[in-house]
């Protein structure tokens, strides 16, 4: 298939180049061909049966409905003459691919500023508090789910889509698991260092990190009670200090992006 990538079409999508793969399947860079914009394909594994193939038509229909900034937009989807289940989403990336979380921590050296690591936890507790409010849950978030857009905007990634195929996990075990893995991702992202028990405080690992971190993280991560995302992201430090022009695509990790992928053209000239 990829050495004749240049060559293969999805619908009036052609396929320029492999990418990256997600946690679920394959990526391909496309261009639409009539209206000259960049999308990623994504090709999943075949169905087993078609109970398999009905809940992907089930979840990937749901994922359609969703309008939130920082979940990726599914904007069609289809199944193939194997049967293998197709998607279509904007493509996020720049010439050098899709940033992943991941990608970006590794290329920081593994840690955000504390601005950064908030703007991360903003956007992805305010895209589980949507996707919550629509009866849809995504269990625990993987930091290669999570992507960053050349504006330094979060996305998760096919959201919820695995937990509704393949799991069978209830709505409130994967609701905390989810909350608790975000929680996770913003303690890595601000200190460098993956979470343990007991937990080490932030302003032990972070110089000058302000102390309400501390607060906020054995609050939340202490596992005593349900977590539900608007709460948490309401007990954010400096939540309440920061003025009503604060926008939210002004964060860091926008100024991130802008110096990893200063030369990144527009969408629509890949």
């Amino acid at each position: 298939m990829h050495k004749h990538a240049q060559a293969a079409f999805f619908g009036p999508y052609r396929l320029i180049r492999p990418l990256a793969p997600s946690t679920l399947g394959e990526r391909f860079l496309a261009l639409h061909v009539r209206r000259q914009t960049s999308h990623v394909v994504h090709r999943f594994q075949v169905c087993r049966d078609r109970v398999e193939r009905r809940r992907f038509t089930s979840a990937l229909e749901a994922l359609t409905r969703l309008d939130h900034p920082h979940l990726l937009r599914v904007e069609q989807f289809s199944f193939g003459a194997l049967g293998r289940p197709h998607a279509v989403t904007p493509y996020t990336g720049s010439h050098d691919g899709l940033l992943t979380l991941r990608t970006l921590l590794d290329q920081k050296g593994g840690r955000l500023s504390e601005f950064e690591a908030l703007r991360l936890l903003e956007h992805l507790l305010d895209a589980s508090a949507y996707a919550h409010d629509h009866g849809l849950y995504h269990g625990a978030l993987d930091p290669d789910e999570v992507l960053i857009d050349r504006s330094g905007c979060v996305l998760i990634e096919h959201y919820g889509l695995s937990r509704a195929i393949y799991a069978d996990a209830d709505d409130e075990g994967s609701r905390n698991d989810e909350i608790l893995s975000i929680l996770r991702l913003g303690y890595e992202a601000l200190t460098g260092v993956v979470p343990q028990s007991p937990m080490v405080r932030p302003t032990r690992l972070v110089r000058l990190a302000d102390r309400d971190w501390d607060a906020f993280f054995e609050a939340c991560l202490d596992g005593a009670e349900p977590l539900e995302p608007a709460r948490v992201a309401a007990m954010l430090p400096g939540r309440q200090r920061r003025s009503d022009g604060d926008t939210d695509r002004l964060g860091p990790v926008r100024v991130a992006l802008r110096r990893l992928t200063r030369t990144a053209p527009a969408a629509n000239e890949d």
